[in-house]
């Protein structure tokens, strides 16, 4: 708070979100729809359950961040400047 002024917070917009959840979901087609050859099949499995939790972690994530923690931080910023 130098100069009287409100400290800026880095701010993640839902738009990156949006864009983590989608490259996630593109890495998990990817990989399910050009998986060819000899593999291991519960390694497979594996991977692509890890990517779904990663997706709902990711989920909660936003969705915490959306309703309890962007609230809070206006909520301070705006006691800031009065």
């Amino acid at each position: 708070m130098e100069n009287g002024q409100a400290p800026s917070t880095p701010l993640c917009l839902d738009d990156e979100s949006t864009t983590i959840e989608d490259k996630l979901s593109d890495l998990k087609n990817m990989f399910i729809m050009h998986l060819s050859g000899q593999y291991d099949l519960n390694l497979c499995y594996g991977v692509i359950v890890a990517i779904i939790t990663l997706e709902k972690d990711i989920r909660q994530n936003n969705r915490i961040r959306n309703r309890i923690l962007l609230p809070i931080s206006r909520s301070l910023l705006s006691q800031l400047d009065k």
